[in-house]
């Protein structure tokens, strides 16, 4: 992995970072020595001083031999070893001179290469921060007792500063390593693990890939992980729309081929339970099965227009229209049978979109029906729209363009966050199986005809407060 590379590759950067993920490049930890050497000042200390003993000496001894060996008068001998003194005074202050002058110039040479030292190494330590905190991926450093020792900033801004403190406690909230833990497994045999995530945050369920990956010392022991933790919820929502749309794109065929067909069938069956009944009198027993016999029948045929309305997706059946009259002529046929109210907040002057009538009249008569169900017909229903521009900065969901949104809001009994992601899949359904209104088709239909505008759809709910649909069709 390229993070593993930079680290391995940079040991400047593990080498700068400690418990605190800062380097200690204090003049105090550079005079710091190894233990048995000497160090440099003392050193060039006692280079000076050995040579002045021994010049001293050798001068001391070389010349009171050679005054004895050439005079023998005693007021001579006295004179010469005065000058003799100075001479040596003079001698040495010259070379102490010359010694204190080269070992200040070393020792200076010296303290500037490590102070250069430091800087590169703080300057690499910043590169490498740097680096890690522009990656998009939460980065961390954890040692072989799984505390933490290292967060970049994307880390830290989503779930908080932790450096330090153990991962299972702080994140798990558990006293020992987690079961399937990556990091584990990495340092239970060195290669590099992969994990999925799921984690309930304010702001829904988010889905996070861990990858953790070993840093070795020199000898190839594992002295740390490094784990990468990237957000791949949209990823997940991305391949679940597209599984549900390979889904619903398999039912449109089928509903193509099928759907006069059925239709022809209902006719016939439909016809012949009129005629059985019109030989029956109300109060026969038979009467009223065949009257449940019909019903179900119309249900049949119900789903069948949905699913010939689905399959339609001819860009020659899509004009431009103003969605405003739609919008209300869809809401008004779903709720004609109900007792649930309704407030309309539409806004003036909406843009023009292009549509296929049938295709988006249908998508919000099944959310409609859908949130009079969720309050068994009673309540209040709030239908809004309004002209949205979305822009990169404000949407990682929705392409950038001018929209006109739908949102209806009802205040039924909510859906599960959990089962949030599965509502507009193809047959699932919270209603109780049998029910006639158990089709697990609307939401799905209701899906497949935005989609197939280039629309979107999304579902926010809170149990026990309702839920808001919200459907995004681009302008024209």
């Amino acid at each position: 992995m390229l993070l593993t590379r930079i680290l391995i590759k940079n040991p400047v950067l593990w080498l700068s970072i400690n418990t605190n993920g800062d380097a200690d490049t204090s003049m105090h930890g550079a005079k710091q020595v190894m233990p048995g050497k000497i160090p440099l000042k003392k050193l060039a200390a006692i280079k000076i001083a050995g040579s002045y003993a021994l010049a001293g000496g050798l001068w001391i001894l070389f010349s009171d031999f050679l005054v004895a060996r050439l005079f023998s008068d005693v007021p001579t001998i006295i004179k010469i070893s005065t000058f003799k003194g100075w001479a040596f005074i003079v001698v040495t202050s010259w070379m102490l001179y010359v010694f204190i002058q080269r070992a200040i110039g070393l020792l200076q040479r010296s303290e500037q290469a490590l102070k250069d030292s430091f800087a590169r190494i703080e300057n690499e330590k910043t590169k490498c921060e740097n680096i890690l905190d522009a990656v998009g991926d939460c980065i961390r450093i954890i040692d072989t007792n799984f505390k933490i020792l290292y967060e970049n900033r994307t880390h830290k801004d989503l779930m908080g500063n932790h450096v330090g403190e153990h991962c299972y406690k702080i994140y798990a909230g558990n006293n020992t390593v987690c079961d399937g833990c990556p990091a584990g497994m990495t340092f239970s045999n060195g290669d590099a693990h992969m994990a999925e995530r799921c984690i309930h945050t304010e702001n829904g369920i988010k889905y996070f890939e861990t990858t953790a990956s070993p840093l070795k010392d020199p000898a190839g022991k594992t002295v740390a992980v490094i784990e990468a933790i990237r957000d791949i919820t949209s990823r997940k929502k991305i391949d679940s729309d597209l599984l549900r749309t390979k889904k619903l794109e398999s039912i449109g065929i089928l509903a193509r081929g099928l759907s006069h067909d059925f239709n022809n069938l209902l006719t016939g069956i439909l016809g012949y339970i009129s005629l059985a009944k019109t030989s029956l009198r109300p109060d026969d027993p038979l009467y009223n099965l065949l009257t449940r016999a019909e019903d179900a029948c119309l249900r049949a045929e119900g789903l069948t227009h949905q699913l010939h309305t689905v399959a339609k997706n001819s860009e020659s059946e899509k004009k431009t229209i103003s969605i405003s009259g739609l919008i209300k002529a869809a809401s008004e046929f779903a709720l004609k049978e109900s007792q649930t109210e309704c407030t309309y907040n539409i806004q003036d002057g909406l843009w023009p979109v292009r549509v296929n009538e049938d295709q988006i009249s249908q998508a919000i008569y099944n959310v409609v029906v859908n949130a009079c169900d969720a309050m068994n017909n009673e309540g209040h229903i709030t239908i809004g729209a309004d002209n949205v521009v979305v822009d990169p900065n404000n949407s990682d969901l929705l392409k950038q363009g001018n929209y006109v949104r739908i949102k209806i809001e009802d205040e039924g009994v909510g859906i599960e966050e959990k089962l949030l992601p599965k509502i507009f899949d193809p047959y699932f359904t919270t209603k109780k199986l049998g029910s006639s209104k158990a089709t697990g088709f609307g939401l799905a239909a209701s899906y497949f005809a935005v989609k197939n505008h280039k629309g979107y759809i999304f579902a926010e709910s809170t149990v026990g407060k309702g839920s808001t649909f919200s459907i995004y069709l681009p302008s024209a």
